[in-house]
This record gives structure tokens, C-alpha cells and sequence, in this order.
């Protein structure tokens, strides 16, 4: 599972083809699969209402005021598609066009949402990120219901970040990050908070985002760099510092943003 930062980045430095080549020699002529170009895939926001799953199938769903996009999955397959107005969020189970099925509250506007699988039920739940005065807190719930935090994690940490949630040691849990974009830093932390890890990988601005590239279990960074039209995107399958294992660069109409990833979807794996 993935979640992307709805954030963008700066221009890209030279061109590419659309094809590009991993440093094991694997060519990836249609990475990456988060974006529909290698199914099975996840789910993209291609707009402010426009959302696409695994590269083919388009729904219209919300508005272009809607702060935020969300997919969540199920046994590793995007199953519910959401939107955030605030702290409320509306979801709807069928990928076509129409109003939302279900909703709830959790948290307050100013508070920063995320997926992931808390609990090993296989059911990706909801969490948000607060910050507060000398850190921040990741405040998880095991439904997707209204109601106040099944955990409160206490994450020492820059300001200005982004949540991320990954499998990090590759158990089927998943853990939180943070990513903190001006610096291009990864923070990675454990259940209970401790900090595990701080790496740098791609540029200041790059979107961020996680996923098991190599299909042998846990969770490594992602990065999508450009304005558009031309996306420069790399991949590392490694939570340390260093160059990307594969990257890519891709045209796009419209500035699309990756919002989950379907775990049998592998690069070069």
C-alpha cells in the first residue's frame, strides 16, 4: 500500500526516453506500476475529481475543492476510493462515477491523513498526523468509522513533513514515516515511535512515496520529480541513502498523483 504527497516538484534536468534501464540491467519499458503502466496497478488521482485504477478504468468522484485523494485496500488490491473535505472523509466501494456510499469524521481539518494496515487483518484503517509543539503525533484507528484513536504514537521529527506508512521491516505491518520534502529526508519509525532510520533519497521537492519494488517484502522509497508534462520517476530498494535501482521518465497530459499501490505489482522483481 502506498500513499503519495500531494505536493510537486521542480523541473526536470534533461530528457529520457520512456523506457529506462535498472543498474541490474532490467529495462522498464513500462514502469512504474503505480501509475497504471504495469498491471496490475493501484490508484491515481489524474485531477481534482478525475481518478483512474490500474491505468484503464476512470471514475469521477468528488470535487476540485476536495483537499485531499485516498485509496484503500484490501489483501493487497485497491478496493475503496475516498476524498477528504477537512476531517471528513467520503468513500465509495465501486469504481464508477457517483456519490459517496459511506462517511466519517476522524481528527481535526488541519490534521494530515493516511492509510495502512495497523492490525494484520489485511484492511488498510485510517490514521493522521498532527503535529504538535515539539514533534508530532500519529494517531491510528481500525476502522473507518468516526470515533476517537485506537494508538497514539508520539513521533519525534522535523516540522513540515508528510506522513508516510510502510511495512519497514517487512513483517506485514505497517509502521510510520515521514518524509520531509525541502530536504529530501525519510524518517522511518517502529510501533511504538523509536526512530529507526533518517536516509536522503532523490531532491529537495521530489513527491515521495513507498512500496515493495523488488516483491521480497517491506517497504522502500519512490520519488516522482517535473512539473509536467515529462516526469522523471526513481525507485530504491533500499531504506538508506544512495542512488535509485531503476527510474524512469513518462509524459503526462495532466499531472497525475499516485495514491495506492497493489502489492503483487513488482519492478524488475
Amino acid at each position: 500500500m502506498l500513499m503519495a504527497l500531494l505536493a510537486a516538484g521542480p523541473a526536470l534536468l534533461g530528457g529520457g526516453a520512456a523506457g529506462a534501464q535498472a543498474d541490474d540491467g532490467c529495462v522498464l519499458d513500462r514502469w512504474p506500476p503505480i501509475l497504471g503502466w504495469f498491471a496490475p496497478a493501484g490508484a491515481t488521482r489524474v485531477d481534482g475529481t478525475t481518478f483512474e485504477l490500474e491505468g484503464q478504468r476512470k471514475t469521477r468522484f468528488g470535487a476540485s475543492f476536495d483537499t485531499e485523494g485516498m485509496a484503500f485496500s484490501v489483501n493487497g488490491r485497491t478496493q475503496l476510493l475516498a476524498i477528504v473535505r477537512g476531517a471528513d472523509f467520503f468513500l465509495r466501494r465501486d469504481w464508477t462515477t457517483g456519490p459517496a456510499e459511506f462517511s466519517f469524521r476522524y481528527g481535526v481539518p488541519t490534521d494530515q491523513p493516511v492509510a495502512g494496515n495497523w492490525d494484520l487483518d489485511g484492511v488498510d484503517e485510517i490514521a493522521v498526523l498532527r503535529a504538535t509543539e515539539g514533534g508530532h503525533l500519529w494517531l491510528e484507528r481500525d476502522s473507518l468509522t468516526s470515533g476517537v484513536a485506537d494508538r497514539v504514537i508520539e513521533l519525534a521529527g522535523p516540522p513540515n513533513v508528510t506522513p508516510l506508512a510502510g511495512d519497514w521491516n517487512g513483517d506485514g505491518l505497517e509502521e510510520p514515516g515521514l518524509y520531509e520534502q525541502a530536504t529530501a529526508r525519510f524518517y522511518l519509525y517502529d510501533r511504538v515511535g523509536q526512530l529507526l532510520t533518517v536516509f536522503r533519497f532523490g531532491r529537495p521537492g521530489d513527491v515521495a512515496f513507498v512500496g515493495d519494488w523488488d516483491g521480497v517484502g517491506g517497504d522502500t522509497p519512490g520519488i516522482r520529480r517535473g512539473n509536467g508534462p515529462l516526469y522523471f520517476f526513481a525507485i530504491r530498494n533500499s531504506n538508506t541513502s544512495g542512488p535509485g535501482h531503476a527510474s524512469s521518465y513518462r509524459r503526462e497530459p495532466v499531472p497525475s498523483v499516485p495514491l495506492s499501490y497493489d502489492q503483487d505489482s513488482r519492478v524488475c522483481g
